[in-house]
């Protein structure tokens, strides 16, 4: 086995397969390793948001056997109570709050920070509020104008009013149900307030979090109680589950990296099917004679396969190694570059790059290999020299099922990869018809020196494999050009579409009457805004004219959905960040009655569809409109976004109140003390939090796409060094017999040089081409972002292609042309 191993090493085509099968193997693994470490990261960051990795929530008391069976499973619990009530400050003075009792472990996952006055620096506290005191956030101590150590009395218990809290990492969790300031106190002080019964409003949340595994063991647990109908009235939440801002950059990012490192597997399997085919005419005679020694084609198969084989694990073995290693530079930078600690690798990527090595290997190498058991044994008496018999139907098929796994396996995304397969077949008829018609054209050239006749002449007499050189250039560079559009264009278009001046802090409850001082204080203190829209409280009642039951929803989260009070707004033009994606947006002149507009996600999850009706129940009364349009909205954009939208009329005289966002600086607090102080019945609450992680994931994303490009520019050159070889025996023989009727080296090595120029500059004006369409179309059905492609593209594509390819391919064959033409043609006799 080993001798073997040595002695197939020493072929050029085999060392060239090893090198793709590593360079590919690497890129799978380290930005498998590294997309884990940074998911799992991610995950932690967006459980933040949540206090926890996984919540479970209720309008009654949760069950005791809940905290057991996590306590059980080794994972930290945390429990809250939330509900609104009143507070006496002294003798007169009454002020609603959002009152949350939390145990001592609250919160789990993120950070409560508190300062000791309203304009204070913030620090960590080392636990929550101790018995008979209360912490509360900035507006409450704006408008209850107490100092530190005041009384306060919540139900039937006094509390001393001691830190303001400065950051609530789960502050989020009901943001349009927060009508007043947060008082926050002590579980242990709740049942002193008697403020809850068994009647109170009181919302219950059980907070958990601990290892992936036992999470993962929990929420199965759950879903079994869940269908034994043994969790009524208790909802599981996980990490973006009902933040659609968040899920959506999670989403892309995924989208993002998933192409990244599918080019860098595409290029590479370029190369391995190159190299398999070389490595396959080079054995033609040594089938042959096993066949005259009276091997079968099946032990030929099992031969040639297992040659295969050993350099596909060489180089997977190798590429698993390069890719530990790489994975753990980049998350050194990362962790620096982007302040994330990234917990330690697991082993799944492993798997993911021993499959994909042998994958990769079985399905471009296969058909080439496979084709050497039909050698015939007249080949060594004739000396035949024609190519090898194509490959079977059920062989080509086998290629064409091993490349469509990768791509979605990589893709990570149904849709993406759909796209890049139709891309990838256009990019393939695109290439071979360009390429026909270009060398066909070639043949037909009679003016011009005459080293420059002979090239093209050359170049049309071999166009069956200038083709398949075409073919293998255009393939590497699209695929450089295409991370480049996704590196320089797209991630550059995703970030600038979360501007600087992003919202970062949101307005609710703003009254009618106070509508225009808002904005006018808003202007004055000179904070950016987009403006301020109206918001109608409904409750979804009837649709199509049926009572609606959100327990007849198959999924919790439409459940929920369903069941939940929706803000409803009212629009005559379509919102910024909008876009329609079935039907038409609301037309006066065509005379409707009323119309909604729903946004897209929702629709699918609640069945939702073109012209169904919609009725809404608000304050007691019924609301009816037909559904006229689905859109698409922009959730990461952090500007107002609505569910559900009414046409104008549709909900007049209905009880208002407005919502606006504005961008507020870290460095102008006292300017939100002032806006609350002179509205105290507005809620501003702040999303800068969900803001810094949307960001750190484009830094995070940007860092991987310009690691992988490395790779695939290492798969690239592999790409070349196999493409080059292609047809080089050939072409040797004919540079022998030139030279042996007197052509100078050097003008050979020019008539080379100018052969690959050629073929790269029509390779890279392909590949431009088709890396500019498809960054147009996954722009426009992926990622859904403007793409504006410059001419470095273009640019990149045909100079780039052809010196690179110029320069390998003279350095590739040039040592050859050293040698003497009598070396050559006494090889080409023997």
């Amino acid at each position: 086995m080993w001798r073997r191993l040595h002695r197939d090493l020493q072929v050029s085509e085999l060392r060239v397969l090893v090198l793709a099968v590593a360079i590919a193997v690497t890129a799978v693994t380290s930005v498998g390793f590294f997309t884990d470490r940074v998911g799992r990261a991610m995950t932690l960051r967006s459980a933040e948001v949540m206090a926890a990795d996984l919540v479970l929530r209720s309008r009654s008391l949760i069950s005791t056997d809940y905290v057991t069976k996590a306590k059980t499973l080794g994972l930290d619990v945390a429990e809250l109570r939330e509900f609104p009530s009143v507070i006496v400050v002294g003798e007169d003075m009454t002020l609603l709050v959002s009152v949350k009792a939390a145990s001592s472990a609250y919160p789990l996952r993120g950070a409560l920070t508190i300062a000791d006055q309203p304009e204070g620096e913030s620090y960590l506290p080392r636990s929550g509020p101790v018995a008979g005191t209360a912490w509360g956030d900035a507006r409450l101590w704006a408008q209850s104008q107490l100092s530190r150590g005041a009384t306060i009395t919540l139900g039937r218990l006094d509390l001393t009013l001691k830190q303001v809290i400065k950051r609530e990492p789960d502050r989020g969790q009901f943001l349009f149900d927060l009508a007043a300031p947060r008082l926050l106190i002590g579980l242990q002080d709740l049942a002193a307030t008697g403020l809850v019964t068994e009647a109170s409003r009181v919302r219950y949340r059980l907070l958990l979090a601990g290892d992936v595994q036992a999470l993962d063991t929990y929420r199965r647990w759950f879903k079994s109680q869940q269908a034994e109908g043994l969790t009524e009235g208790i909802e599981i939440e996980g990490v973006g589950d009902e933040r659609p801002a968040l899920q959506s950059a999670l989403d892309r990012a995924a989208s993002y990296l998933g192409l990244a490192s599918l080019s860098a597997v595409i290029i590479a399997g370029a190369a391995i099917a190159l190299a398999a085919k070389l490595y396959a005419r080079r054995q033609t005679d040594v089938a042959a004679v096993m066949r005259a020694l009276g091997a079968s084609q099946s032990i030929l198969l099992q031969e040639f396969l297992l040659g295969l084989m050993l350099m596909a694990c060489v180089g997977t073995l190798i590429g698993l190694a390069l890719g530990y290693l790489g994975q753990g530079g980049l998350g050194y930078l990362a962790g620096r570059a982007l302040t994330v600690e990234l917990p330690s690798p697991s082993v799944r990527p492993v798997l993911a790059g021993l499959i994909s090595g042998l994958l990769m290997t079985l399905g471009f190498g296969l058909a080439p290999i496979a084709a050497l058991r039909k050698v015939s044994v007249m080949r060594l008496i004739r000396r035949e020299s024609s190519a090898l018999t194509t490959s079977s139907v059920s062989l080509t098929l086998m290629a064409i099922a091993a490349t469509t796994g990768l791509v979605f396996w990589q893709a990570r995304d149904g849709v993406l990869a759909m796209w890049v397969l139709a891309v990838m077949i256009v990019l393939v008829l695109g290439l071979v018809g360009g390429g026909w018609l270009f060398f066909a054209g070639l043949r037909k050239i009679r003016f011009g020196p005459s080293a420059t006749r002979y090239v093209l002449s050359s170049l049309g007499r071999r166009s069956g494999i200038a083709i398949l050189q075409l073919c293998a250039f255009g393939a590497g560079i699209m695929a450089l050009l295409l991370l480049m559009v996704i590196r320089v264009d797209l991630l550059d278009s995703w970030s600038t579409s979360i501007s600087p001046q992003a919202p970062n802090h949101f307005a609710i409850n703003i009254q009618p009457p106070q509508r225009v001082a808002f904005e006018s204080a808003l202007e004055t203190a000179n904070l950016a805004s987009q403006g301020l829209f109206p918001m109608v409280r409904g409750r979804w009642a009837k649709h199509n004219g049926r009572r609606v039951d959100h327990a007849a929803f198959s999924s919790p989260r439409a459940q929920r959905l369903a069941s939940r009070e929706f803000n409803l707004s009212i629009a005559e033009a379509l919102p910024e960040g909008n876009t329609i994606t079935r039907g038409s947006w609301f037309s006066p002149a065509k005379g409707r009655a009323g119309e909604w507009s729903v946004e897209e996600g929702l629709a699918e999850t609640l069945g939702i569809g073109l012209g169904d009706v919609l009725t809404f129940r608000i304050a007691g009364e019924e609301v009816s409109g037909s559904v006229t349009s689905l859109r698409r909205v922009a959730w990461d954009s952090f500007q107002v976004n609505f569910f559900v939208i009414a046409s104008p009329g549709l909900l007049v005289d209905r009880p208002t109140t407005y919502i606006g966002s504005f961008t507020l600086p870290p460095e102008r607090g006292a300017v939100l003390a002032s806006l609350i102080r002179q509205f105290p019945g507005v809620t501003v609450f702040d999303v800068g939090m969900l803001l810094e992680q949307v960001q750190d994931i484009i830094d995070q994303v940007s860092l991987v796409v310009q690691y992988v490009f490395v790779f695939t520019l290492l798969a690239g050159i592999t790409v070349l060094i196999a493409a080059v070889q292609v047809g080089a025996q050939d072409r040797l023989t004919e540079m022998a017999i030139l030279r042996a009727l007197g052509a100078g080296r050097r003008r050979l090595e020019w008539g080379l040089l100018l052969e690959f120029l050629i073929l790269g500059s029509m390779a890279g004006l392909l590949a431009a081409f088709f890396a500019v369409l498809a960054g147009h179309i996954l722009a426009r059905e992926v990622f859904d972002l403007p793409f504006q492609p410059g001419m470095a593209v273009w640019l990149v594509g045909v100079g780039g292609g052809a010196l690179g390819i110029g320069l390998v391919g003279l350095v590739a064959i040039r040592s050859v042309l050293r040698n003497p033409p009598l070396t050559r043609l006494q090889w080409i006799q023997n």
